[in-house]
């Protein structure tokens, strides 16, 4: 669980599209059974207020040349404009784009990226710091408190300086900043095998200040970033990396998997390293889903992108709930009351 101020606020950046266009690219119309239905919800929430985007890239060319990626738009400036904003605000994006791109036999379906905003509050305690909520805010929620009130501060180093004598912060301070997570879809065109996608999701954190001592916050949790999937599709993964705020290398572990449902990766998201309080900057992960023979009989499936953010001692455990009739909510985290999540869905999978 990242570590917070008093009255802590802060802003989410998840994707989200709600459908893909109805015209698919040749190179691409095979990929689905029909049309993809890509959708966000979180189960915990249902009044969160979701911005949505969603960068249609079937009927664009796009290609790695001298180490960078050339995307022919075909005079589309607003998708360049929009292209060039996530490169600029997600290097690791990018950087993951390459990789795949390098790879022929790939071609890059779209990118979806929504904003929900979440408010976590505090109150001292017995001398310590307690979470006493967190909550994804409705749009007349961000209508008062005012949208230019969500501006990352991105330099907590300064704001460490202002603690007071106790390492507690004051309760009228604010602290906000962004979750930002990419949600990208593949196509292999040359697999092996009778069908192939490639999910690829990052998270990136940006912009919190954590102003107090770990010590005088019990609130410490875990969070949960995962697949889950139906159709009895096999997977490999490809990766799970992530990057602390000094740059060192996260550690992520296996919370959960099951063949042909779904794997869950669970992490902290705090570090306190000499007085000075770090994050996860950053996480990508990617995962392969094929089937070497088709068995739905002309039937589709969805997979699942989620996130789950817990803000309390995390004690209890993920169960993926997928299987080969259908994904569901795709995973859960029992016995842990403060939480929440954000699921993101891929209908149209033929299998």
């Amino acid at each position: 669980m990242l570590k917070k101020a008093v009255s802590l606020v802060l802003v989410v950046v998840l994707l989200s599209v709600s459908t893909f266009s109805s015209v698919f690219a040749e190179s691409t119309k095979s990929a689905f059974k029909d049309d993809p239905v890509i959708t966000f919800f979180s189960p915990e929430f249902s009044n969160a207020y979701i911005e949505q985007d969603f960068l249609d890239l079937r009927d664009t060319s796009m290609k790695v040349v001298n180490g960078k990626i050339v995307a022919d738009s075909n005079n589309n400036r607003q998708l360049a404009d929009k292209l060039n904003k996530i490169f600029k605000d997600a290097p690791n994006v990018s950087s993951d784009i390459k990789k795949h791109l390098d790879s022929s036999s790939l071609k890059l379906i779209g990118i979806a990226k929504a904003t929900v905003y979440v408010e976590e509050k505090y109150e001292k305690k017995n001398n310590k710091l307690v979470c006493i909520s967190s909550k994804l805010l409705s749009a007349d929620e961000i209508n008062r408190i005012g949208k230019n009130k969500f501006i990352p501060i991105e330099d907590e180093k300064a704001n460490v300086q202002s603690l007071d004598a106790s390492g507690i912060q004051p309760y009228d301070t604010e602290s906000r900043g962004t979750l930002s997570l990419y949600f990208t879809l593949y196509k292999d065109s040359n697999s092996s095998h009778s069908i192939e996608y490639v999910l690829t999701g990052n998270a990136n954190w940006s912009g919190f200040n954590f102003l107090y001592s770990a010590e005088n916050n019990p609130a410490v949790g875990e969070d949960f970033i995962g697949y889950a999937w139906g159709g009895g599709f096999s997977y490999y993964l490809e990766n799970i990396s992530g990057i602390w705020s000094n740059g060192a290398n996260a550690t992520f572990y296996k919370a959960d998997s099951v063949p042909n449902a779904g794997h869950v990766w669970s992490f902290n998201e705090y570090l306190s390293i000499n007085g000075y309080k770090y994050y996860v900057k950053q996480i990508n992960t990617g995962i392969r889903l094929y089937k070497n023979t088709l068995t739905g009989g002309g039937n589709d499936t969805s997979a699942v992108f989620k996130y789950i953010h817990t803000y309390q001692d995390v004690s209890g455990s993920i169960s993926i709930s997928a299987n080969v009739a259908g994904v569901g909510a795709g995973f859960s985290l029992s016995n842990v009351a403060k939480q929440w999540s954000i699921v993101t869905q891929i209908g149209g999978l033929n299998y």
